[in-house]
């Protein structure tokens, strides 16, 4: 029976902007080909399968979404509205409820606080490397449940890279 993991990822921003009134996270949830401190590395590819499944989509003119948005895997305080892989990892956006924990979790994303993110998925498909010591997994497909801000990370390579308002993402990114 696969058991669901979660992954922490950090990133270092510097002047990052901030807007609490506008509700949009955004940041990368997993970074591609580096070791975590879990000794895992995530392939490209490895969300394509899940959020084309389970990822945003609009429901009578409203976003919705089977992969949550929560703060250190605990409470859900939104949905991803954009979710995309690229050459750096995987990439989301997601609205942040007006519920007094979403903002709670804005005004510490604004101030710095919280930087990091993380996901909780299932390993469906991995590689076992021998020679990289390393390395103990290649996960090449997972099964996304939750992405989201958290205290304390695993991983210093992504995090959270800014709020923005809906109208000025960047929708279709491909590389």
């Amino acid at each position: 029976m696969n058991k669901t993991e979660k992954k922490s990822l950090d990133i270092e921003v510097s002047q990052m902007e901030v807007d609490v009134d506008k509700r949009i996270i955004q940041g990368y949830f997993s970074i591609f080909d580096s070791v975590d401190q879990g000794r895992d590395v995530v392939k490209r590819g490895a969300f394509s399968k899940t959020i084309k499944e389970r990822g945003p989509k609009e429901l009578n003119g409203k976003p919705t979404s089977q992969i949550k948005m929560a703060y250190n895997h605990k409470t859900v305080i939104g949905i991803p509205v954009l979710l995309h892989e690229d050459s750096t990892g995987g990439y989301f956006e997601g609205k942040v409820a007006n519920i007094p924990i979403g903002n709670d979790v804005l005004t510490l994303v604004k101030e710095g606080a919280v930087d990091g993110c993380s996901f909780e998925y299932i390993a469906i498909k991995a590689n076992y490397p021998r020679e990289d010591k390393n390395v103990d997994r290649e996960i090449t497909e997972a099964k996304l449940f939750e992405t989201g801000p958290v205290d304390y990370p695993m991983h210093e390579g992504a995090g959270i890279v800014g709020v923005k308002n809906r109208l000025d993402s960047i929708a279709d990114i491909s590389d």
